[in-house]
């Protein structure tokens, strides 16, 4: 028996066993309770009414996208090279901002959506503290003398970012949000 007919036989094996393992699967009680919960789930998703479903709270929305964008910018630009926020910020400062947008832009509870968004200003304010006492001691290495923050190495996505920060502090102390009710009530109906 030479090695492609080898190779042969293992194949046709392999084969039989993976058809007696998928009929094994069909005919387990796990695979028809999985099939039917698959089947439910289909049919609530076709079922639902999106006729709630709202865009609601136009400018925050707008300040988020502002706060988004500004961080694929170049935020600094250090020996030559353009440095953009998305290059250093968290994975968890995206997240914060994607959820604050899309509290504000279905209209989620007024106070988690406040929550939300004060909860990202602190968030970057900390770890902007945290980069501007890293930026101040890279530019005073080897001189303790100077201690300021090196303007000069600021670049246009970092302007952007502080306008986008401050009418994200507008919009916690914003008056006029505006909370999607019947979304709500849906939710809290069909659950």
């Amino acid at each position: 028996m030479n090695n492609k007919d080898k190779a042969i036989e293992m194949a046709e094996n392999a084969k039989q066993s993976a058809g007696h393992l998928a009929s094994n699967i069909k005919q387990s009680d796990a695979y028809a309770t999985t099939l039917l919960a698959v089947g439910k789930a289909k049919d609530k998703a076709s079922d639902f009414d999106y006729s709630g479903l709202k865009v609601m709270n136009l400018f925050s929305v707008a300040v988020y996208g502002l706060l988004i964008i500004s961080s694929y910018l170049p935020f600094i630009s250090f020996m030559g090279a353009s440095v953009s926020l998305n290059e250093f910020a968290p994975m968890w400062l995206y997240i914060m901002a994607t959820l604050g947008l899309v509290s504000h832009l279905f209209g989620v509870k007024q106070l988690v959506s406040r929550l939300i968004s004060a909860g990202l200003v602190c968030a970057i304010v900390l770890k902007m503290a945290q980069y501007v006492k890293d930026l101040i001691q890279l530019s005073s290495y080897g001189n303790h003398n100077t201690y300021s923050l090196p303007v000069d190495m600021l670049d246009f996505g970092f302007y952007v970012f502080l306008v986008a920060l401050v009418l994200l502090l507008i919009v916690v102390f914003k008056p006029r949000y505006q909370t999607n009710t019947n979304l709500w009530n849906k939710i809290v109906q069909g659950s």
